[in-house]
């Protein structure tokens, strides 16, 4: 048998500010509209990601940073992106069966919108030559899996702020 458990990211710290500064908006009465205001303010993007503990890692790195839709195979994500428009797409390249992030890419790409929108390949695929495989199949910008959160935020708050990276 095989058992998976899911634990929350958090360093304790942050876990007894997070309470803290929850418990004073309950307080003042600022808690759920706050929240809203500021979610509204956030750059949309669209997460492809096939495995649940990936997909949690990555929404929990980005947090604050935008708000992330996910879709778990290339027919959702399909299905997100012609019903609603994204900043950016990060795109996991081996969703498993079905379709790949390379053809939901390629599919996305000919929607109204999204020939120019930075789609990140977000994949553990990192032999030798297979991230300008994935470049010139339509992505705009890659990383590998695994990465550190620090510079996995960072390189996506400069795509999605700025349009662009530093690779």
């Amino acid at each position: 048998s095989v058992f998976t458990i899911t634990f929350p990211l958090f360093k304790k710290e942050e876990r007894s500010r997070d309470i803290k500064t929850a418990l004073k908006e309950e307080e003042l009465g600022l808690g759920d509209n706050l929240e809203k205001k500021v979610k509204k303010q956030l750059p949309e993007v669209l997460l492809v990601e096939d495995d649940l503990s990936n997909a949690g890692v990555i929404e929990y790195f980005l947090k604050g940073v935008c708000n992330l839709d996910i879709a778990n195979t290339g027919e959702k994500a399909l299905e997100k992106a012609s019903s609603k428009h994204y900043s950016a797409i990060l795109m996991d390249i081996d969703l498993g069966s079905g379709m790949s992030g390379i053809e939901a890419t390629k599919r996305i790409r000919k929607m109204e919108g999204y020939d120019n929108l930075p789609i990140v390949a977000v994949t553990a695929l990192a032999m030798k030559g297979q991230k300008e495989l994935f470049l010139s199949e339509g992505c705009s910008h890659y990383i590998s899996k695994p990465f550190e959160s620090k510079v996995f935020v960072s390189f996506i708050k400069e795509i999605i702020y700025n349009g662009k990276s530093k690779e």
